[in-house]
């Protein structure tokens, strides 16, 4: 079950132990953490987003390893060409709540490719429509790491302290409690 990056390297062995390190730099930033995913569970798509809408969180970041040269952040891309404006305290539709947060969601895709430009890292940043971003009610975004059949390509401590700098500085910019 779960994508594989060689046949003896799972996917999501990868990201959950970029999780935890991404939680653990966090926590040293006094940044509050919850993960969706913390065991070798396979919540559904619908449940994600459920689960994420409910906690309000200041961010989301889902992460994801495929073979590569390259850290890719995505955004949810867009159907709209610009994105009608909102109450974001009111009713969101589920299948396209990012697109009251998109800004800030490039924003802090840009913040997060800047972190990791400072460890002389290059990311790329693109949009997407990655399931389940869409429907994320909070800035978000999807990190891809570059990874191979020996694991990540570049280090995760790296990696999880560009990206948790980043949230740091996102929380401290808007004022986020979360």
């Amino acid at each position: 079950m779960g994508a594989r990056i060689s046949p003896n390297m799972l996917e999501k062995d990868l990201t959950l132990l970029l999780a935890r390190k991404l939680r653990q730099e966090l926590q040293t930033r006094h940044v509050a953490v919850s993960l969706l995913r913390d065991s070798d569970s396979n919540p559904s798509s619908d449940q994600r987003v459920a689960s994420v809408n409910l906690a309000k969180p200041a961010v989301f970041v889902t992460l994801h390893a495929e073979p590569g040269s390259i850290i890719r952040i995505y955004t949810a891309a867009s159907n709209l060409t610009s994105p009608p404006e909102r109450d974001r305290t009111s009713f969101l539709p589920w299948k396209s709540a990012q697109g009251a947060f998109q800004n800030e969601s490039e924003i802090l895709a840009s913040t997060a490719a800047v972190a990791i430009g400072k460890r002389e890292l290059r990311a790329l940043i693109q949009p997407t429509f990655l399931e389940p971003l869409h429907s994320i009610a909070a800035p978000a975004i999807a990190v891809e790491v570059p990874a191979s059949k020996k694991g990540f390509n570049i280090s995760a401590d790296l990696l999880a302290g560009a990206l948790a700098d980043a949230i740091a500085i996102r929380k401290m910019s808007s004022g986020a409690t979360q």
